[in-house]
């Protein structure tokens, strides 16, 4: 049986959610009053993000979407919360990222890797397409999609999924091992090249 949280635990995490705001207000006016603070932010955010440090760099850039909203903040948001696994975290700033700008490829790109992590084929497949029509340059769109048609038991793709291992350095014939580099962690395809 499950105990009921008391009433002075409540009143904890109430005045730790206030002063958790508070800070975050506080960092906001600090920000807004000095006019270069907002890039110097952009600037850490951005460089915790190529780091790989996501913890750091979404604690940064939910800052920095709060102060200056734009669609590649919020589209790099979304792509460390999904690096860390925060998928529904993801969704959300890849959905802001596309609200505000509809040719965010990166917002539909995110949405696309987060439908296919959660087995939803026919989103990613929709929001893939979408990434591939805006940057058909970037081959991970071409890729996701390849794996959302793959996902969805449709034939075709095979290019784009042999492209993908030649970019990140497989040699042909061998598989993927699984590890967390960029759309590995969707899947592990075995080719039949």
């Amino acid at each position: 049986m499950a105990t009921v949280p008391s009433d002075s635990l409540f009143d904890d995490l109430l005045r730790s959610a206030e002063f958790n705001l508070a800070r975050l207000r506080e960092i906001a006016k600090q920000a807004a009053d000095g006019g270069d603070d907002v890039e110097r932010l952009r600037q850490r955010a951005f460089a915790h993000y190529y780091a790989r440090n996501d913890e750091l760099a979404a604690e940064l850039l939910n800052t920095l979407c709060a102060l200056a909203p734009s669609a590649d903040a919020f589209a790099t948001l979304a792509q460390a919360h999904f690096r860390a696994g925060r998928l529904d975290a993801a969704a959300d700033a890849a959905q802001r990222a596309v609200s505000l700008d509809v040719k965010a490829a990166m917002g539909y790109q995110i949405l696309a890797s987060v439908a296919l992590a959660q087995g939803r084929a026919g989103d990613a497949r929709a929001s893939a397409e979408r990434a591939a029509a805006l940057d058909p340059s970037d081959v991970r769109n071409t890729t996701l999609v390849a794996l959302a048609q793959r996902a969805l038991g449709e034939d075709g793709g095979h290019d784009a999924l042999t492209s993908w291992r030649a970019l990140i350095g497989l040699p042909k014939g061998e598989g993927w091992t699984g590890q967390r580099i960029g759309l590995q962690q969707l899947a592990t395809l075995e080719p039949t090249v």
